[in-house]
């Protein structure tokens, strides 16, 4: 059955040639380059070079290597054939990292006089993709299969450069190189006719002998050639026995210095050998020595951890027995502005409870002190009640959200999240008793809830970005950057510990950043805009899809947006269905932009498309924005009225004119 398919081509045995000529960096970057490339068994590397003032490497570095085409019987296609192109950086003079990659379909040069050109974005994880120009020649200089055999006319040895006939040694051949001249050049011999009397008196006696001695004459004459020819080969044998006796003393001599060659290499691997032992032991003594110090170091640190352990016991012993330090305990005065109370609500430095509470029955949510003195000063700052005028709203709104950034640098971002998200229901829950509106507590909480998710998201998004590079590349490989991206995620998802409820908004939150930040990096490189890499980016969107379970709406509906490109500058209708949610200014961007490729060649002509939707002016740049995090007020906390709130009695020292909110 194999055998059945193979028929179908044509093999085709070629020499692959190409070229690295240079890459650009894009930008400034430290240390030395070097080219890595794969070509089925076979590979190579460059030199190592470093960029110049234009961040651009210069290698013009040749490569040769042989490769076998299958061409098509039925339509001449020509089977795909992958050259690999990696580049390295030597991050120190021992270590290569990966700066970039390239795959290569060499068959695109076959039946090319000059070979094809590449200028190409290669897959990275930087920020900017590097471009590496190059060329790829593949010469055939002999094509076969059954249905063309060799023809003896196509080969003329006289036409191979350097390969005369004169420089052919014919001495084994049985003759040497003179031989057809001096055949040429021998005078022929003339045998002397004799004398007939062509008289009628001639006798036929006369004639008998006169044939004799012709016939006589020309056995001499056949005698000496047998000789002559005997005498040749005589001397031809000769020569041959002299040329084989010189080759036998050659191979001898060879042999001799194989035999030298060999005992050279054992004494060498011999001393290579005690070497290495001596270097064993050499380093076995470091070792031991190493070891002993380390022994010593550990003892060292053991008295250390001791000492510190018995600190670290009596400095808890003496926070659960509330024994402040220097006896002393800071106690607030009572503000005597609604200014200052919202000050004091962000700037007051809480005592720790004698012992972490819990906000309900999960495990790693803590209570932490700060939010029953946070709500007790919203309320006495009449911030948010129902009596205070909108311009007094908006200025202690104002207040708190200029202290709110420099706030509890002491919480962790995960504390400071949950102390503002407890805050608010706290909040939300007294709102009748205290006549508070639910309304201005929902906008004041708004931004700080905000700023506290986008710090929580920060450290984990910016781990991300080496994949966001890789994607927008669009050469990059498919299935490594696949479980790179959906293992990520779920990493990613890990990283939130707090209820089922609030997990579920904080991660389709976290996931909607990371697809925006993928959409603006292929939007900042319209160079990009292509069908091609379109498709590419369309089939991996599915493949997270399937694989994951992981919804990416905008950047389906990006790729969707290329892809469909040509069919709305003739329709623009059709935007409407294929990307809804994307601003019509973004669509503009990227239809302006919009590159050919192989399958794209004719440039897209959109003054109809941006005259029917009366599009007022071209953005020079795009980007999209985030979705706004949804209302944690709307969501509710279906067990918050199982939290164990409690106010510890020296949080309640500190803001003595508090007390009364404790008792409600």
């Amino acid at each position: 059955m194999e055998t059945s398919k193979m028929s179908r081509f044509q093999k085709i045995e070629c020499t692959l040639q190409f070229t690295v000529e240079k890459i650009n960096i894009n930008k400034a970057q430290e240390g030395s380059f070097m080219i890595k490339w794969t070509r089925g068994e076979f590979q190579g590397a460059s030199d190592p070079a470093t960029p110049d003032e234009k961040n651009i490497v210069t290698f013009n570095a040749s490569f040769e290597c042989p490769v076998t085409l299958y061409q098509s019987k039925s339509d001449g296609r020509v089977k795909e054939k992958d050259l690999r192109i990696n580049l390295y950086r030597f991050t120190d003079p021992s270590q290569l990292k990966l700066f970039g990659k390239l795959h290569c379909n060499i068959s695109k040069a076959y039946g090319s006089a000059v070979g094809q050109d590449i200028h190409s974005d290669m897959e990275t994880g930087h920020s900017i993709a590097p471009v590496i120009d190059m060329n790829i020649c593949v010469f055939c200089e002999n094509e076969e299969n059954e249905e063309n055999p060799a023809d003896d006319e196509k080969y003329d040895l006289s036409s191979h450069p350097g390969v005369g006939l004169d420089d052919w040694d014919m001495t084994e051949n049985g003759m040497s190189e003179d031989s057809d001249d001096e055949e040429m050049s021998r005078p022929r011999r003339s045998f002397p006719h004799a004398k007939v009397d062509k008289t009628p008196e001639s006798s036929p006696q006369r004639d008998a002998a006169a044939e004799r001695q012709l016939q006589e004459k020309l056995e001499e004459e056949k005698r000496k050639e047998i000789e002559r020819e005997i005498e040749m080969k005589k001397k031809i044998e000769e020569e041959i026995e002299r040329e084989k006796e010189k080759m036998r003393e050659i191979e001898k001599q060879k042999e001799i210095e194989k035999q030298k060659e060999i005992e050279q290499e054992r004494i060498k691997r011999e001393n290579e050998l005690k070497q290495k032992e001596l270097q064993l032991k050499q380093k076995e003594e470091e070792l031991r020595l190493k070891e002993e110090e380390h022994k010593k170091q550990i003892q060292e640190l053991e008295k250390q951890r001791q000492i510190q352990e018995a600190l670290e016991k009596a400095e808890e012993e003496a926070r659960i027995n509330q024994i402040p330090e220097n006896n002393e305990v800071l106690i607030y005065s009572k503000p005597q502005t609604k200014d200052e109370f919202i000050e004091l609500s962000l700037n007051g430095k809480w005592p720790e409870t004698s012992e972490r509470i819990l906000l309900n029955d999960h495990p790693q949510i803590f209570f932490t002190p700060a939010v029953f003195p946070i709500a007790c000063c919203l309320i006495e700052s009449t911030a948010l009640s129902l009596k205070t005028s909108e311009s007094d709203f908006h200025h202690f709104n104002e207040k708190f959200l200029s202290l709110f950034e420099d706030s509890y640098s002491q919480y962790s971002s995960s504390e400071k999240f949950v102390t503002f998200l407890a805050v608010l229901d706290a909040l939300n829950g007294c709102s009748n008793p205290f006549g508070l509106s639910k309304e201005r507590i929902k906008k004041f909480f708004k931004k700080p809830i905000e700023i506290s998710i986008n710090k929580l998201f920060r450290k984990r998004l910016a781990k991300g970005d080496v994949l966001v590079n890789r994607f927008a590349t669009a050469k990059f490989e498919f299935q490594q950057l696949l479980e790179d991206t959906i293992n990520f995620i779920n990493k990613s998802k890990e990283s939130f510990k707090f209820t089922d409820r609030i997990n579920n908004v904080l991660i389709d939150a976290f996931i909607e950043r990371f697809e925006v930040k993928i959409v603006n990096k292929i939007l900042a490189n319209p160079k990009r805009f292509s069908f091609t890499n379109a498709m590419t980016w369309n089939t991996f969107v599915s493949a997270v899809e399937s694989d994951a379970h992981i919804q990416l709406g905008k950047l389906r509906q990006i790729a969707s947006a290329l892809i469909m490109a040509p069919n709305m500058t003739k329709d623009h209708t059709l935007y409407r269905d294929i990307c809804p949610d994307i601003n019509i200014n973004v669509l503009a961007f990227i239809l302006i932009n919009y590159q050919t490729d192989d399958v794209i060649t004719e440039p897209l002509n959109p003054l109809d498309f941006f005259n029917k939707i009366k599009l007022s002016a071209l953005l020079n740049e795009a980007q999209i924005e985030s979705d706004k995090i949804p209302s944690f007020q709307k969501i509710g906390f279906s067990n918050s009225s199982n939290w164990q709130i409690a106010v510890d009695d020296e949080l309640l020292s500190c803001v003595p004119f508090f007390t009364k909110y404790n008792e409600k």
